[in-house]
């Protein structure tokens, strides 16, 4: 992601180079690929970019990476689980990505029952994508390795 990210900066594509950064740090947090405290700081320098970067796809993937890195454990200032407005117009992808995230986010933090809560929602918006998933690819789409809601775990 990181080689896609510098790309699109050296093709001049600044919206896609800075979502491609977040997501990166994002990706590389959750797998504990690199140390939490880089990972932080690379996240604090990328806030002011991001906020001058007035696309909603933009913000949100900032705002999962934010809940992302909280949830594991890096010292940043936790974005504002409310501050994303999840029922807006989102592709597929992300609007699952944002679903994750804030759950997992919430389970970090014990709060069982909005995770509880989000948790519902989230299988019922799964349940409106896979109206448009070719039928043979319903199972493939339901065991997802990054957005089966099965994955959360609740204590």
């Amino acid at each position: 992601m990181r080689q896609s990210a510098r790309a699109y900066e050296e093709a001049g594509h600044r919206v896609l180079a800075n979502r491609t950064w977040a997501r990166a740090v994002a990706a590389e947090a959750f797998h504990h690929l690199r140390p939490l405290e880089e990972l932080g700081s690379e996240y604090v320098s990328l806030e002011a970019q991001t906020k001058s970067i007035n696309f909603v796809i933009n913000q949100v993937q900032f705002w999962v990476t934010g809940l992302v890195l909280s949830a594991v454990g890096a010292h940043i200032k936790s974005p504002d689980p409310a501050a994303i407005d999840l029922h807006q117009p989102l592709p597929a992808w992300l609007r699952q990505r944002a679903y994750m995230a804030l759950l997992r986010f919430l389970v970090a933090k014990g709060e069982k029952e909005l995770t509880v809560k989000k948790l519902e929602e989230y299988r019922t918006v799964r349940k409106e994508i896979l109206k448009h998933v070719p039928h043979e690819f319903h199972t493939a789409f339901l065991n997802h390795s990054e957005f089966s809601p099965d994955l959360i775990k609740i204590d």
